[in-house]
């Protein structure tokens, strides 16, 4: 007998969430917000006012009013795969279909897994697997739900991003054609995220969120005042700081784009730290920002352990600063590195710092 190992999930099926956390090894992170939309009722006998409630443990069952009841999981199994189509079989033949959601479901359960496109013969893959423990027949094998991944994060995102789309449709006439220009081309890249055209991690979802929220900062502080009897002033130009931030933004996430178009949006990192002859030197703290959200002098993210080297640090692919300080300090004692966190050829990335 296949002995599979549960999954706790966050169940939405009309409109009607639940939530239990995830447990996976210590390679990944203890909780995940993870849900499923029903898409194929028929394929269980539901109608399609079927709902959700909560049940004991990691289980749930779906039902309809004075309808039968049934319980429903999602369970992991090893499986060797040789490569994307056979991995989209395999989710489609389980009950699960092969969207962008269940991709980024496959990358946070596999985090050393470079790229679902490059899967080679005998990768072994943990997969989810759609259960229904108390079924009376076989279950199709087709889609029967869609995992939803982040659900209330996207939601989120998708509120700033709205806010934003409106406040340049209110100003965009105010500004003049290039900063318009960029403006909407932000907007259309936004969508990409909360609206699931890409594979996403929590935090790169993060990081999209607080750019999100920069740019509405920003420009909240621009509005074209009556310049005369006759009419408005000139139209405005972005201030040379809010240019080069907008800019670092729009190439952020153009680059983020690509990245989970092609691999895993979560990137391993290691860090080093040497001294200006080369020997390799410890007991430092290596910080890191994502160029968007960088300041000098300011550490809010770090490797949880000291160099050298650090841990293995998962990153959401990103362009970032990366520097060392003395424990109990704030600024550099190395040089302040610019790196572009993809990954490559399936290995973590290293980055190598000098102290002064």
């Amino acid at each position: 007998m296949k002995r599979y190992a549960p999954v706790g999930f966050t169940l939405l099926v009309t409109g009607l969430i639940f939530m239990t956390p995830i447990c996976f090894s210590q390679t990944t992170p203890s909780e995940l917000d993870v849900g499923i939309k029903l898409i194929n009722p028929a394929a269980l006998g539901l109608d399609s006012t079927a709902s959700a409630q909560a049940g004991a443990g990691l289980g749930f069952t779906l039902g309809s009013a004075g309808g039968r009841e049934i319980h429903v999981e999602i369970v992991t199994e090893e499986v060797s795969i040789d490569s994307q189509a056979r991995l989209e079989r395999f989710l489609s033949e389980n009950g699960i279909r092969p969207d962008t959601n269940a991709q980024s479901f496959i990358y946070y359960l596999n985090p050393d897994l470079a790229s679902v496109r490059g899967i080679g013969k005998g990768t072994k893959l943990q997969l989810p697997i759609f259960r229904v423990p108390t079924f009376d027949r076989a279950l199709p094998k087709q889609p029967i739900i869609a995992v939803v991944i982040d659900a209330k994060l996207k939601s989120g995102l998708q509120e700033s991003v709205n806010i934003y789309r409106q406040t340049v449709k209110k100003k965009g006439k105010d500004f003049v054609p290039q900063v318009v220009n960029e403006l909407t081309s932000v907007s259309l890249n936004l969508d990409q995220f909360y609206a699931d055209r890409v594979p996403s991690s929590h935090e790169m979802l993060e990081q999209v969120k607080t750019e999100a929220a920069t740019l509405n900062s920003m420009l909240g502080k621009y509005s074209r005042k009556s310049g005369s009897f006759f009419g408005k002033g000139p139209k405005l130009d972005l201030k040379p700081e809010d240019s080069r931030q907008l800019d670092l933004i729009d190439v952020d996430l153009r680059d983020k784009i690509e990245a989970a178009t092609t691999s895993n949006p979560q990137v391993k990192v290691v860090a080093k730290t040497f001294d200006n002859k080369g020997g390799e030197v410890s007991h430092f703290i290596v910080c890191y920002a994502a160029i968007a959200d960088y300041e000098k002098d300011r550490c809010d993210r770090s490797f949880s352990e000291q160099s050298s080297p650090t841990n293995e640090q998962s990153l959401s692919a990103a362009t970032y600063q990366f520097w060392a300080i003395k424990p109990g300090t704030v600024s550099p004692v190395s040089d302040v590195r610019l790196i572009l966190v993809r990954w490559q050829d399936g290995k973590p990335i290293n980055v190598h710092l000098t102290i002064k």
